[in-house]
């Protein structure tokens, strides 16, 4: 009797919908298909060119403010005397380094030799960390060719602090410090820093094992006043 009395009313409501694919989809998932088609013509092969001094450390970054800027972690670059950036595709610059944060282990490179544009990470994709959310770590460990292939982790937030930093189960090895940290959409979530501050370790207790420590992106906004460019003239404030 409900359902007579339900198809009196509407006498379509128990055939099934007809499914509309949506235009932008569609062209989404044809894009997506021919990137994979086409993916061994349109791969670049990588020159990795060598540093023009010794290596005394090494660590990762990522290229910001139209490529002319890359971010790291301030202990990566603390104490060197000369520093030099290669990109993925194995294109080394001179970099010099014009801001940090001991606070929050961030350090900002200006490149003598910008990147492109392309490989530049904007501040609207930079993206407020979450707990439970999905993850992936990109950095170079010193492992295997940690020092020339980037190796990709994933994980979950396990658990963001209201001073900026946040826990997560991708592996942060040695080298993966000052390594962007992606949300699964490509937005920025948080920048990787392989050993926890002593500091957070007597405010938040022992250090759990299999973890991995990040500062939230958004946070390069809070200590460096970033927006669309690096408004850096000199290194007085520097420290948070």
């Amino acid at each position: 009797q409900a359902k007579a009395w339900i198809l009196s009313v509407d006498p379509k409501y128990f055939d099934k919908p007809i499914k509309v694919k949506n235009k932008d989809k569609q062209e989404q998932e044809q894009y997506e298909e021919e990137e994979i088609t086409n993916y061994d013509d349109n791969r670049i092969e990588p020159n990795f060119e060598e540093f023009a001094f010794a290596k005394s450390g090494h660590g990762s970054g990522f290229v910001i403010g139209n490529g002319k800027y890359v971010i790291t972690n301030h202990h990566v670059i603390n104490g060197a005397k000369r520093v030099a950036v290669r990109n993925g595709l194995g294109k080394v610059s001179a970099a010099k380094i014009v801001g940090i944060s001991k606070d929050y282990d961030l350090g900002i490179l200006e490149l003598e030799n910008p990147y492109s544009e392309k490989y530049s990470i904007e501040p609207e994709n930079f993206k407020e960390p979450k707990a439970g959310e999905d993850v992936i770590a990109m950095g170079y460990p010193a492992v295997g060719e940690g020092l020339y292939m980037p190796m990709l982790t994933q994980g979950v937030i396990s658990k963001t602090f209201v001073d900026g930093f946040f826990i997560t189960t991708a592996a942060i090895n040695s080298g993966n410090s000052g390594g962007p940290i992606f949300d699964l959409s490509g937005n920025l979530v948080g920048i990787a820093f392989a050993s926890i501050n002593k500091s957070l370790e007597e405010q938040y207790g022992k250090d759990p094992t299999d973890l991995g420590y990040a500062i939230s992106s958004l946070m390069l906004d809070k200590v460096f006043k970033y927006k669309k460019v690096i408004p850096i003239k000199s290194k007085k404030y520097t420290k948070v």
